[in-house]
């Protein structure tokens, strides 16, 4: 192990003598044998794929008019996202089915089944996935 000035989290030899160092930084050198950088990738900007299902925090929150509810599946899975109230009610069933492998989001506009505006509050979106359920907390400001 080697460290460069303490920014080096790990260093790996290349089969040209070069060496690959992954930084705390995000930027992952290639270097020559002397250690001269030929090259370098900002790894913030790769897109790094989950492997299985994946609910991130909806956005914007707190949020008015509409907020983005998005998830990620590894795999084509039967898909259902519900929006609920704290009393455990169903203010929304926004989607049940089978979607493709991939990123997916859905813009809540603040309505329940009916199309009427619901009042300021915190909601809970939960995302079930082939029988594994995810949940999220989102509030609606007015």
């Amino acid at each position: 192990n080697i460290t460069l000035s303490g920014i080096a989290e790990n260093l790996e030899n290349t089969s040209d003598g070069g060496y690959i160092i992954g930084t705390y930084g995000g930027t992952i050198h290639k270097t020559d044998k002397d250690f001269n950088i030929e090259g370098y990738v900002n790894v913030e900007n790769s897109e790094i794929l989950p492997q299985s299902f994946t609910l991130f925090q909806n956005y914007p929150n707190p949020f008015n008019p509409e907020t983005n509810i998005k998830y990620y599946l590894g795999a084509d899975s039967y898909v259902s996202l519900k929006i609920i109230d704290l009393n455990g009610k169903t203010i929304r069933q926004s989607y049940r089915g089978y979607k493709p492998a991939g990123y997916h989001t859905y813009k809540w506009s603040g309505m329940n089944q009916k199309d009427e505006i619901m009042p300021s509050g915190i909601y809970i979106y939960k995302v079930e996935v082939n029988g594994y359920l995810q949940i999220g907390k989102m509030v609606l400001m007015k």
